[in-house]
């Protein structure tokens, strides 16, 4: 089999590969956004969205590390928060347009119960999800399991929100999170020589 014609079966097999994934896209989206909908749980996926949610969690543990005295976790919020205004504003600025990806609720040919305003034309990938995974991966990373695994429920709570209120599709969650490991981690690595006599071990 000649190159070229070895090029163009393999594009062939991506295409129909996209395809298939666009399709369970699709179908998971269908699932959360509409089969599993119901009254009682429009009002909680809208305060898990909003941005009072994310607001009130840090303000908590920021008042916890006050309490205790704790400046290596007071060192790690801080970190925890330039990693999510970083990676927010990279998807915001970069990613979203580069990928240019339309939420469900502007396409007129897919059906979506929609339960918020549609929130911008972009959606991959999703801040929401990105600034809740930066946060999760710079407490794992500086070894706060529990509070990274605190973080990484309520992103997964997050991520389903968006996706139930119809704003994003589940691949716009995954990619989100993996910009917000990608992120939080990296940051978290290259600043660890200044910050390490302050955290505690770090695995």
């Amino acid at each position: 089999m000649s190159k070229k014609k070895k090029l163009w079966n393999r594009i062939l097999i991506i295409f129909i590969e996209t395809i298939i994934l666009l399709k369970i896209d699709y179908k998971i989206f269908k699932i959360i956004n509409q089969d599993l909908a119901a009254e009682w749980l429009d009002p909680l996926m809208i305060c898990v969205s909003s941005e009072a949610f994310g607001a009130l969690f840090a303000a908590i543990i920021f008042m916890f590390a006050l309490y205790r005295r704790d400046k290596p976790l007071i060192v790690v919020l801080i970190m925890a928060a330039v990693a999510l205004a970083l990676v927010d504003f990279l998807s915001y600025q970069y990613l979203k347009p580069f990928f240019g990806r339309l939420r469900p609720c502007q396409h007129s040919e897919i059906m979506v119960r929609q339960v918020l305003g549609c929130a911008g034309i972009h959606g991959f990938p999703s801040n929401h999800a990105a600034n809740s995974m930066a946060v999760c991966s710079t407490f794992y990373f500086f070894t706060y399991r529990r509070l990274a695994v605190l973080a990484g429920a309520l992103a997964l709570l997050v991520g389903c929100s968006r996706v139930y209120l119809g704003v994003h599709y589940p691949a716009d969650i995954a990619a989100g999170y993996l910009a917000g490991g990608v992120v939080g981690w990296s940051l978290a690595y290259i600043c660890r020589p200044l910050f390490q006599s302050k955290t505690p071990h770090q695995s």
